[in-house]
């Protein structure tokens, strides 16, 4: 038995330490809103994270992170390479039993190692994708053990914790159909797909309320154009899981129809020739092309691409790769994973700090707007403002700050007044043009804008405390959520 489980403990082993400088890393985009969401930082915000939040599960794990230990990073990160590490642990139960030994090794070293899932450790907000996998890994395994109750109760866990995991009935579908197709199975893989339909539905309707949300039939993109350009983007995956170079955090794809539609037929071909020729390869590729399905099929997401989207997937292509390798040996598998670990050690270096992560995305996406947006503020005023300098009117907020920075508040309110006119009424753009005002000493036309701004927003807390700054009386506020540290910077008890 010692034997048999040293593999897994060296695994563990070697990704936590290929991981492990995620642990000393910084917050990052999204993870700024939960220390600035009173649902987390305040104890009894848990009840709203548990009824009205569309990843319950999750949220709760970053509410009892903020509750230990405070809006210190460390905590959050350490919480998310320690669900990665249980996750290989169910990993590699779960493939030892549905694969060969040599292709099972192979499978769960990529899923422990590659330097694809250095995203969703050191990124807070994707915790939803950790959280999803390990339940997920742990559902497989239970479910190839026998035990399908657990099964079902490890895959509602799994939907609580990320809708993607409505993938999931449809593997153990697959499953049935490809293994034993025992009758008695059919009654708990309906029971996961009654689940996945009320979770799909909660999403959709979630999505659809939440403004902003970045996923939904309302965005830009059709649903036709969306899915056909995922036929380039599931091949870059791909490519990245075969030669990991080039990973970008927001990485920047303008992708012709023509282009999708090509990369889809050769998807389906490769899938067509495995099922005739290889069964079993077949089988896994397809279960990656599943668990891909949820981002990668007719509903549209705000990015069209996410690095961390492989961290299920990665290890079923990699498990058809291992099927087509027979002659694969221990040795092989040793030296990739030792490969991986090295990839995945320099690359979660990149999430140290906002500059360094930013600027490695910049050099990947230099026409992208957010990635120097985001860069611009974890730089010098001078360097930001260079970053902005020929950027579109979609920047004009943000060079209005710089230039706040830099104590020029009247070309401030030139670029704020640019944002207000592409957004009339927007209390944030009302708040920004305020600041400026009150800046060039203009206090009576200052204060109509933050009071406008509230009008629209009364627990916006920038204009509550530029109000405040300027001895203006506040609102009441009793109906704002506020954490202790705005309490704090309101004067509120």
């Amino acid at each position: 038995m010692c034997i048999a489980l040293r593999p897994t403990f060296l695994l563990i082993l070697a990704a936590a330490l290929a991981f492990a400088p995620a642990i000393a890393g910084s917050l990052h985009l999204d993870d700024y809103s939960i220390l600035g969401d009173p649902a987390y930082t305040t104890p009894g915000g848990a009840l709203d994270l548990a009824l009205f939040r569309v990843r319950p599960l999750t949220t709760l794990t970053l509410w009892a992170n903020y509750q230990l230990q405070g809006d210190n990073p460390l905590g959050f990160h350490l919480v998310n390479l320690l669900l990665h590490l249980v996750a290989v642990w169910f990993a590699r139960d779960a493939l030892t039993r549905l694969l060969p030994p040599s292709a099972a090794l192979l499978a769960v070293t990529v899923f422990a190692l590659h330097p694809l899932q250095a995203e969703p450790l050191a990124y807070i907000y994707a915790r939803s994708t950790l959280l999803c996998g390990l339940f997920c890994w742990a559902a497989i395994a239970n479910w190839a053990r026998g035990r399908h109750s657990v099964a079902v109760l490890l895959t509602a866990l799994a939907l609580l914790s990320k809708e993607e995991a409505v993938a999931l009935p449809l593997f153990f579908a697959m499953l049935h159909f490809a293994n034993c197709r025992h009758r008695r199975e059919w009654r708990p893989i309906g029971v996961m797909f009654a689940l996945a339909l009320a979770t799909g539905v909660r999403g959709l309707v979630a999505t659809a309320q939440i403004k902003g949300s970045g996923a939904g039939l309302d965005l830009a993109v059709s649903p036709f154009h969306y899915a056909l350009a995922q036929g380039y983007v599931i091949v870059r995956y791909l490519r990245l899981l075969l030669f990991p170079l080039g990973l970008n955090f927001d990485p920047d794809l303008a992708i012709a129809p023509s282009l999708g539609a090509i990369c889809w037929c050769a998807i389906l071909g490769v899938a067509a020739y495995l099922f005739r020729h290889q069964a079993k390869a077949g089988f896994w590729f397809a279960a990656g092309l599943v668990f891909l399905a949820p981002t990668s099929s007719f509903l549209p997401i705000a990015d069209l691409a996410a690095d961390r989207r492989m961290y299920l997937a990665g290890a079923c292509f990699a498990a058809t790769a291992a099927l087509l390798l027979p002659a694969l040996k221990t040795t092989h598998v040793a030296a990739i994973g030792l490969l991986l670990a090295s990839l995945s050690f320099a690359r979660t270096l990149v999430f140290h700090s906002e500059e360094s992560l930013w600027r490695d995305t910049v050099v990947g996406s230099p026409k992208k707007i957010r990635p120097r947006i985001q860069l611009a503020r974890a730089v010098s005023p001078d360097e930001a403002i260079q970053l902005l300098a020929d950027l579109p009117s979609e920047a004009s907020s943000e060079r209005g700050r710089v230039y706040l920075e830099l104590g020029r508040p009247a070309e401030a309110l030139r670029e704020f007044g640019v944002a207000l006119a592409a957004a009339p009424g927007d209390p944030q753009a009302l708040t920004n043009r305020g600041t400026a005002l009150a800046a060039l000493h203009q206090i009576d036309a200052a204060q109509q804008d933050f009071q406008r701004a509230l009008d629209r927003d009364p627990c916006l807390l920038p204009a509550l405390l530029n109000l405040r700054q300027l001895g203006h009386p506040l609102p009441n506020l009793r109906h704002c959520r506020f954490n202790r540290r705005q309490k704090e910077s309101l004067g509120l008890k």
